[in-house]
């Protein structure tokens, strides 16, 4: 458990180094801003790139701009987060030196996901900064925003799996990167409500194991071929 706790700080540090820390900054003055001034004619093109269609109390909401937006981000940051995860260290040839480290390949799986688990909910931690100013409590939709966070929280641990494991297999961070967009935009398509349900959460445990195994499949055998 230490080996998995080292290798998700080293990868963190390594994700909010410059300018991975500036995009964050830039990030939460857009969501701010979008909240506050954000006009609602950004609704259509915002919510067709996910393809978002809110029900119930998020209809018709200025609230509901800014769940888009955090829907878009998700599309974005996830392939960006997860596709550098092992070609970057493939292409700098540094992981020889993992593979040749005392840390098991689920440690390796492990780590590296949580890592870009722990960047991206950063991400989704300041998406809240986008509600204050269009203050949802005082909509009485807090409920709703809540379940549409934990919703988007779970797709995003399958979709890190599934790039995490993309990431293990491509040789080029472009290639990942792409892959890991198309699939988190069939699976937001897909969930265009983006509220929680039992469906999502089966549907997103299926692509953490299978991304969890992918990976693990993907490494073993680079970690063989190198040491063999």
């Amino acid at each position: 458990m230490s080996n998995t706790a080292s290798i998700c700080w080293k990868e963190v540090r390594s994700i909010f180094a410059p300018p991975g820390a500036y995009a964050l900054v830039v990030c939460a003055g857009l969501w701010f801003v979008l909240g506050a001034f954000g006009p609602s004619q950004l609704s259509g093109p915002i919510f067709g790139l996910t393809g978002f269609a809110p029900e119930g109390a998020l209809r018709l909401r200025q609230v509901a701009l800014e769940i888009g937006f955090v829907r878009v981000a998700a599309l974005v940051f996830l392939p960006i987060i997860s596709m550098r995860l092992f070609v970057e260290e493939k292409r700098n040839r540094s992981i020889e030196i993992l593979f040749t480290s005392p840390v098991g390949d689920w440690e390796i799986v492990w780590g590296k996901w949580l890592a870009g688990m722990c960047a991206y909910l950063m991400l989704l931690a300041l998406s809240y900064v986008a509600l204050i100013p269009a203050w949802p409590w005082r909509e009485h939709v807090t409920t709703a925003v809540a379940e549409f966070e934990a919703a988007l929280f779970i797709q995003a641990c399958g979709l890190m799996a599934i790039g995490e494991s993309l990431s293990a297999i491509f040789k080029h961070e472009g290639a990942a990167g792409w892959v890991t967009l198309l699939v988190s935009m069939a699976l937001l398509r897909w969930d265009a409500i983006g509220m929680l349900d039992g469906w999502n959460v089966v549907l997103c445990s299926g692509l953490v194991v299978a991304g969890w195994v992918l990976t693990w499949r993907s490494i073993h055998s680079l970690r063989e071929g190198f040491c063999g």
